[in-house]
């Protein structure tokens, strides 16, 4: 099994365009008033079109030959804004079950369990295996780590190292940790330990900005929380005034609250109560933010799950409020149900799939396996808000919730995505399924407003295999979002 090398050419074409974005801009505005310019652009448009169809990129491909066929000036520069909006909003290509290549390693197999495993001798063939299936990380002797690690190079330097060696060498782990390894793993490797580890540590995709909310009536208090907790990977918003407290809950979706106890009409710690009842809200965590003479009453509130002294420290501040984001979002990872969609957590799915295959395997039985992703997700919270982008995720589950079978296993895999596991189903039967999601969710998008909202499904089931199944579903996946979304595949077949 191998992922094509034009998916990694794909992905590399991706982060090109989408930083070339800004330059076909300015050269569109200066292709204006100097013709010379204007050759250039043609000649960067027919380039970038070339090889966005040799790489499946369709609305990048159509973009670029809108604009070359565009007749006066004006239409011309409309066309090349749409490439430029095009390149910008491109979705990431990378995979949801990308290979973990074991270095040196020949007892690690991985039969029955939902994971790519790819073995290499040494870190030529694993460097050769890396360049052509984009893998998810590297498992290699600790004696070997820095070898691997020095020719590592572009993309390539972003996927995580574990290092394998003596359980109980203290120094071997100091070693390892110094260059940079995501985690080490006591020698002899148990498989299901290099799973965990790798399954927690390495991600698909670059984690959203932790979002933190600040309840605060004085201004220049809140200015002090706003600045202290204001960074990359952070996004903050302040209210004043209690009575917008639901609707920017419901609006911003915080992961974490900060209260001031006193200074608004209803009391800090009967606000905190509020929101520890709260339906959908219920589960974020508060901090109340009270003066020594609040201290010993709203230490009392059962709402809130922490105090800060006012005046606000900005440093004290930061460390608490970081620390316990860090500590939600690995609570939430660790979930065996997804709170917002209600299906199965990405770490429950993965420990179920690894069950399916093994019965598959003991049983010779088939299985299909779907996954199903939003089309243009991130535009969908930029137009229209994380609050009904979060509906949208919400709806699109349980119209999968209906649509499966029960003895189908279920789960949110990525922000955007889901996964079905369908024992005893070949995927012919599977398809007349996923495409009567696809109509349910395109008439939901319009009645709601929505009307381009689509999904792109990919197809497996193990007749053609066991261990890459997961693998090869996702590659159809990849297919069809490639392909311009709105589309199911299967095994390169469009549907």
């Amino acid at each position: 099994m191998t992922i094509s090398p034009q998916n990694r050419l794909r992905s590399s074409f991706t982060e090109v365009v989408k930083r070339q974005a800004g330059e076909l801009a300015e050269l569109a505005r200066e292709a204006r008033h100097d013709p010379d310019v204007r050759d250039a652009l043609c000649f960067e448009l027919d380039r970038i079109g070339g090889t966005a169809a040799s790489l499946g990129l369709t609305p990048i491909e159509r973009a670029a030959r809108a604009a070359l066929a565009a007749g006066d000036d004006e239409a011309f520069l409309e066309t090349v804004q749409h490439l430029v909006e095009a390149c910008r909003g491109l979705e990431g290509v990378t995979p949801l079950f990308r290979p973990i290549i074991v270095v040196g390693l020949t007892r690690v197999k991985a039969d029955d369990l939902a994971v790519d495993l790819r073995p290499a001798v040494d870190v030529v063939e694993a460097l050769a295996i890396a360049e052509a299936e984009d893998p998810g990380a590297f498992v290699v002797p600790h004696n070997r780590q820095r070898e691997l690690q020095d020719r590592l190079v572009g993309a390539l330097k972003a996927v995580p190292v574990f290092a394998v060696g003596p359980a109980g060498d203290l120094q071997h782990r100091l070693e390892a940790a110094r260059m940079g390894a995501a985690g080490y793993l006591g020698a002899p490797v148990r498989l299901d330990r290099v799973l965990d580890l790798v399954r927690s540590r390495a991600q698909d995709v670059d984690p959203p900005p932790y979002r933190a909310l600040v309840i605060e009536p004085d201004l220049a208090d809140g200015r002090v929380v706003v600045d202290a907790l204001s960074g990359p990977g952070r996004e903050i918003r302040h209210v004043t005034d209690s009575k917008d407290m639901l609707a920017t809950l419901d609006s911003f979706r915080p992961e974490l609250i900060l209260l001031a106890a006193t200074g608004m009409d209803i009391d800090g710690a009967e606000l905190a109560t509020v929101i520890h009842g709260h339906d959908v809200h219920g589960g974020v965590p508060v901090i109340l933010m009270a003066h020594d003479e609040d201290l010993d009453r709203v230490a009392m509130v059962a709402g809130a799950d922490d105090i800060v002294r006012k005046p606000v420290s900005p440093s004290q501040v930061r460390a608490r409020v970081l620390a316990r984001l860090r500590r939600t979002r690995e609570a939430n990872a660790g979930r065996v149900v997804d709170r917002l969609t209600g299906t199965l957590s990405r770490r429950a799915l993965l420990r179920a799939a690894d069950r399916e295959i093994g019965l598959v395997r003991r049983t010779n039985q088939v299985m299909t396996v779907v996954l199903i992703d939003v089309d243009s997700m991130s535009d969908i919270n930029a137009s229209v808000g994380l609050g009904l982008g979060d509906d949208v995720l919400s709806n699109l589950a349980r119209l999968l919730d209906r649509t499966f079978r029960d003895t189908d296993v279920l789960g949110r895999v990525g922000g955007d995505s889901f996964c079905a596991l369908m024992p005893a189903c070949g995927f012919a039967n599977a398809i007349e399924r996923v495409e009567s999601i696809r109509q349910a969710f395109r008439d939901w998008g319009k009645k709601s407003k929505l009307p381009d909202v689509d999904v792109s499904i990919g197809i497996a089931d193990t007749s053609q295999g066991i261990a890459d199944v997961m693998a090869r579903a996702d590659r159809a996946l990849l297919q069809a979002r490639n392909g311009g979304g709105g589309r199911t595949c299967v095994d390169g077949q469009v549907y």
